[in-house]
């Protein structure tokens, strides 16, 4: 056999032969069935006006009236979007007093069974100096410090309100990195809806416990979504059982972003084999299988919501046990296969 067909059929065997894989186990893969009740919001209200012209009540009053159409007594999960609460003094020590908490959970007394995981824009104060932040800033000109979080709340009728703040802060908007030598950058950053110092964030990944059963859900928060070893960690070890991705993609307009960003939610449940709720303020929002099969959604510019089953699977992959692991494989015969070509063309000359 002549080296060019050998180097072709190498080739072919690296591209067919995952394909032919990947086609075995889509189709050949079973979800055990343990049924959800979800129900999926999209208020789909402009992100230009939500943090400003639209006030808070009138906000809540729209996702109160898709959820009255659509939660029965069999709701397990309710699941809002990002930053939905956005109005101020949602201060974390203080959450359960909040009037647009107290209305969520007025509206869930009428449905005890059902979870509501929702975005949040929250403040934490902090009064001794051992409790500073490299994010937190000065607090009414005072000695005390407070810091901003893009939150995920679940509220329940247990009386309990767990919290996550979103770790994987998009540069420039929520982070700035280097910020002593960007410091030139502020007025541009500020102007444009960024920050210089950041929003406060946590190292870990979390997940929020039923109080009925123990299901654990992921709250992912928006571009979290995009990294597949990141979304990883919240099942292997926070023990996720659903993945919910709660998102803004407004901010795109109508553009290819919103549809990208939806199309990662299905890689994710793929890699972990977990179902996916996905609530975006303006679209796309989705229910996905494990197969990363779209059971429903809600297009773009929509206000409206969906009700739909998904099921529940506490199994690890491969993928969450070792991460990209296919990936660094790859990299590495990338690099072996083109020192070969380079160190193949010098014998031969």
């Amino acid at each position: 056999m002549s080296a060019s067909r050998l180097r072709l059929g190498w080739v072919l065997g690296v591209l067919v032969v995952p394909l032919l894989f990947s086609m075995v186990r889509y189709l050949s893969y079973e979800e055990q069935d343990d049924p959800y009740e979800m129900v999926v919001l999209q208020p789909n209200i402009d992100p230009f006006e939500k943090f400003g012209s639209v006030p808070q009540d009138v906000q809540t009053e729209y996702l109160l009236h898709i959820a009255d159409s659509l939660v029965t007594p069999q709701t397990d999960y309710i699941i809002g979007p990002e930053t939905f609460i956005n109005s101020p003094g949602l201060w974390l020590s203080l959450i359960d007093q909040h009037p647009e908490i107290i209305k969520l959970k007025t509206f869930l007394e009428n449905y005890p069974k059902a979870k509501l995981v929702i975005g949040a824009s929250t403040f934490k104060l902090y009064k001794e100096p051992s409790e500073f932040t490299s994010t937190s800033r000065p607090y009414r000109s005072g000695p005390d410090r407070w810091d901003y979080f893009n939150s995920a709340l679940q509220l329940d009728m247990s009386g309990e309100i767990p919290t996550y703040h979103k770790s994987m802060l998009v540069t420039g908007v929520e982070k700035m990195p280097h910020k002593e030598l960007l410091g030139f950058l502020e007025k541009l950053v500020v102007n444009l809806g960024g920050t210089m110092r950041g929003n406060g964030y946590q190292e870990f990944r979390e997940t929020f416990a039923s109080p009925q059963d123990g299901t654990r859900v992921a709250p992912v928060i928006c571009w979290e979504s995009v990294f597949g070893e990141y979304v990883s960690d919240y099942v292997g070890e926070a023990g996720a059982n659903f993945l919910f991705i709660i998102t803004n993609d407004g901010w795109w307009k109508d553009t290819p972003g919103h549809r990208q960003h939806n199309s990662f939610a299905r890689l994710r449940a793929i890699e972990t084999r977990r179902s996916v709720a996905r609530s975006a303020n303006t679209g796309i929002s989705s229910l996905i299988d494990q197969r990363g099969v779209e059971l429903a959604r809600i297009g773009w510019w929509e206000r409206s919501g969906l009700r739909g089953t998904l099921n529940k699977n506490d199994k690890l992959t491969f993928y969450v046990k070792h991460g990209d692991f296919l990936g660094r494989i790859a990299v590495l015969l990338t690099v072996i296969l083109l020192l070969y070509s380079i160190v193949f063309r010098y014998i031969k000359k």
